[in-house]
């Protein structure tokens, strides 16, 4: 638990001012108070945070401060600050129980380190506090999957998710990081808990023995473990199985099962079912802040198992765990734990008779090696990951011996593979920007056929000096996201077929990248050279850039923001997910890695639910009701309603109404009854879809054409420019419209990153990114019209209702308002029918 608040405690005014800016300074979230009186209404039983008081104070004075909080919360910490050489006064401190105690005048730096001990010790009370209380509840996920980080976190709540979308999972992990237990977990949060939990290995399992397991455990869940082992005959008596019913299947691979597919030893079939829901366990080296929890915990477990007393668990011990690498995760901790119990010597642990101090430096040395590595040894990035001054951090460098070009794993070899189908403008100009990498960076090319269309490969080699396999994947995401991957016209026109990583001239492939994107997209898709001392905005969203109106909204906010803040501030525009989708961005924003970006507006339901009004069926008539709403009071204030969660709202984004479709004609609610239809991750959405008896399937949207022409799932709903723009249509019996609900967007950014800027470069931005946003959705009905029209030009067809039928589809969907009115809140409903009678009448 990150705990970062100070309730600080001084009758000098002048003192408790200047302490309160050192502890901001800090980033600490500061409290001040004047007395014992002023400070006693802030202190609870769970306060999280500590306590900083000066002893002498008029009236009651910092004891009666400790004792109070102490009676609140004996584990409370609470630092005391006494007058130079005044020593008996300390003793009487300590002996009274407070956590520490300085000597005033004290040095920043001093505050701030007993502050920060004292704050990890706070937070790990807390964490343990509440993870007891978890295990007292019913939640299975609580109980089950340990951890305090936020990717334990994410992994709970991915599992209770997977748990509540019933269809088929896919749990990946390392070995040893508990993918049964995870599986578990999905099973007791579903509602086949009171069924049967089946757990098979899945290698050399023979189509009997799959049938007689799948008849076991009916109305249950089958768990598969090592998936990719499973003989491929029994394969495809299992996708009969699922077919069939009766029964969940969870699988579980340490393997990449897309690898397997497309090496043919795993069905592709099968992997495009199991891909729909994924759920990834990180390893412990991605996690070290849950070591110190699971380690606990293991001991436990060890102790009463072999009826041991727990041995104390020093701070040393805890710095050893953490400075090991851990390969064999929580399998392996584990069995250290029980190692530990029994007194026998941990034969793997590395730095033997050891001291505190020399553990702790291993520790240090580890954290900097690991953001070297993180970062491909990039000083500055890694100097930024672990918030650290620059030379701090160089200072730690030279004290270790780390040197940033010797820190990242190499890579290899690369073969990029490029299938170019077709002899068309736009795919000429791939074909010739694959020869412009190959020839300005002296990559090896070979074409089938001719040079314009054909099959490319490129042979890359990486050098020592950039080795960081996910900014190579980035930059080549960011090289194709105009050619390699389909932006336009059919999917898999053009492809990026395979590419195995290696080794490449990372410096002149950039170069390279930046100038080939530049070729297939146009300025607007391509990555901006920033100048030095410029803020560099990145914006990262889901769409392409020329057909799409986020990607042409988000290319004009671009183009004006470097064109009228040149030398100020400088935006790259990321599309088509080359550096997050939705489900992923605003946690990348929150940690710096993004400094805007425009999810759909169901993505923001998980911070406050009035959102959800945006998704209930046939909540507006038409976008000149949305656009009425969201100028509001109502909607300007949803722009700032999460705030408190780290994020700003700058402006609504239109993208139309949707439209629905499917595998089937739809022209009465009954036609959807029965089919699977992806959604977004929403509880209205999925509300809405069980009103008309179909089975909502919550999708990535990168994932929905795939989906679609498998049969993973039989419909989706989707705005015209989608609709278009990812070729839905392609793999669809027709589209309906409905206009049943809206899509827009958000266009977000970080609140701490937005108060940072100078208000000049602020208001400027504003300014641009609120003429963008009238702009843009001023155009709406044209960029809605041009797409819905170009559907039918390229074969889709529209099927338009009849009002009875519209009637019998809003009786059907209609009632989902009351599951959510007390989210909304019904203002909001009256006034977004207001708006329909104002625009209509």
């Amino acid at each position: 638990m990150n705990v970062r608040r100070v309730l600080l405690v001084d009758d000098d005014a002048a003192v408790r001012e200047a302490l309160g800016q050192t502890l901001e300074l800090a980033e600490f979230d500061a409290i001040t108070a004047g007395s014992f009186v002023e400070a006693k209404d802030r202190i609870a039983a769970q306060f999280e945070g500590v306590i900083v008081s000066d002893i002498r104070m008029p009236g009651r004075d910092g004891f009666h401060l400790l004792d109070y909080a102490h009676e609140q919360d004996a584990e409370l910490p609470v630092i005391l600050l006494t007058g130079e050489g005044d020593i008996p006064m300390a003793v009487r401190a300590m002996s009274a129980g407070a956590f520490d105690f300085l000597e005033k005048p004290c040095a920043p730096q001093d505050l701030i380190s007993v502050i920060e001990r004292a704050l990890r010790t706070r937070g790990l009370v807390l964490e343990n506090r509440r993870l007891k209380a978890q295990l007292e509840t019913g939640d299975p996920a609580a109980r089950m999957i340990f951890g305090i980080s936020p990717q334990s976190e994410t992994l709970r709540a991915q599992a209770r998710a997977a748990a509540r979308a019933g269809t088929d999972v896919l749990i990946r992990g390392a070995r040893g990081s508990g993918i049964s237990k995870v599986a578990e977990v999905v099973h007791l949060c579903s509602t086949r808990a009171k069924g049967p939990f089946e757990k098979r290995s899945a290698a050399g399992l023979g189509r009997e023995g799959l049938e007689a397991v799948w008849q076991g455990c009916a109305g249950g869940t089958l768990f598969l473990d090592e998936i990719a082992q499973l003989p491929l005959d029994t394969q495809l008596a299992l996708q009969d199985r699922l077919e069939a019913g009766g029964a969940r299947l969870i699988a579980g691979s340490v393997e990449d099962l897309g690898q397997a597919a497309d090496e043919g030893r795993f069905s592709a079939e099968l992997y495009y079912r199991l891909e729909v829901m994924q759920l990834r366990i990180p390893a412990l080296a991605e996690r070290p802040e849950d070591i110190p929890v699971l380690f606990r915990h293991y001991v436990a477990q060890a102790a009463e198992q072999s009826g041991l007393t727990p041995p104390e668990i020093g701070e040393e011990v805890i710095a050893g765990l953490i400075a090991r690498d851990w390969p064999g995760n929580a399998r392996a901790l584990m069995s250290a734990a029980m190692r530990f119990v029994l007194g026998l010597g941990d034969e793997d642990a590395a730095g033997e008779g050891l001291g505190l101090t020399e553990r702790l430096a291993q520790v240090e040395r580890s954290l900097l090696a690991d953001a070297l590595k993180r970062t491909g040894g990039q000083a500055s990035a890694a100097a930024e990951m672990l918030k650290l001054p620059r030379k701090t951090f160089y200072d730690k460098l030279a004290k270790y011996g780390l040197k940033p070009e010797e820190s990242a794993e190499p890579l290899g070899r690369v073969e990029l593979s490029l299938a170019i189908t077709g002899d068309t403008a736009a795919n000429r100009i791939c074909a010739d920007s694959a020869q412009a990498v190959s020839k300005t960076c002296g990559f090896r090319t070979c074409s089938a056929r001719s040079r314009k269309v054909g099959y490319h490969r490129l042979s890359i080699r990486l050098n020592e000096k950039y080795r960081n396999r996910l900014a190579f994947e980035q930059s080549l995401m960011r090289l194709a996201h105009g050619c390699l991957v389909p932006s336009e016209g059919p999917a898999g026109e053009r492809a990026l077929a395979h590419h195995h990583l290696g080794r490449i001239p990372m410096k002149k492939f950039l170069m390279t990248a930046v100038a080939a994107a530049a070729l297939t997209t146009g300025a607007t898709g391509a990555m901006a050279a920033c100048d030095d001392g410029e803020i560099v905005i990145k914006f990262s969203h889901v769409t392409n850039t020329d057909k799409h109106p986020k990607g042409i909204a988000a290319s004009l906010l671009q183009e004006r923001v470097n064109e009228e803040m040149n030398g100020k501030a400088c935006m790259e525009v990321y599309p088509n997910s080359t550096l997050y989708n939705d489900d992923q961005v605003l946690e990348a924003m929150l940690n710096g890695d993004v400094q805007m970006a425009a999810p759909s507006l169901s993505k923001f339901e998980q911070f406050t639910k009035v959102f959800r009004i945006f998704d209930l069926p046939f909540m507006f008539l038409n976008m000149e009701a949305v656009d009425a709403f969201q100028n509001s009071e109502t909607g300007q204030e949803m722009k700032e309603s999460m705030v408190r969660r780290g994020l700003l709202g700058l402006g609504f984004w239109h993208n139309g109404m949707k439209q629905m479709s499917a595998n089937k004609p739809l022209m009465m609610p009954e036609d959807a009854a029965g089919l699977k239809f992806r959604v977004q991750p929403s509880e209205v959405l999925k509300a809405q879809f069980e009103a008309l008896d179909a089975s909502p399937q919550p999708m990535a949207f990168s994932e929905v054409y795939g989906a679609l022409q498998t049969g993973v799932v039989d419909g989706q709903e989707n705005t015209w420019s989608n609709v278009y723009g990812q070729k839905f249509f392609e793999v669809q019996d027709g589209t309906t419209e409905t206009n049943h609900g809206v899509l827009d967007y958000m266009v977000v950014t970080s609140a701490d990153w937005w108060d940072s800027l100078d208000e000049d470069v602020r208001s400027q931005l504003e300014t641009i990114v609120n003429e963008v946003t009238e702009t843009r959705n001023a155009a709406i009905a044209e960029v809605d019209a041009e797409n819905r029209q170009a559907v039918l030009d390229a074969g889709g067809e529209i099927r338009e209702l009849t009002p009875e039928q519209r009637e019998a589809w809003v009786n059907a969907m209609k009632p989902v308002w009351e599951q959510f009115t007390d989210d909304v809140g019904q203002e909001n409903i009256d006034a977004a029918q207001a708006f329909n009678s104002e625009v209509q009448g």
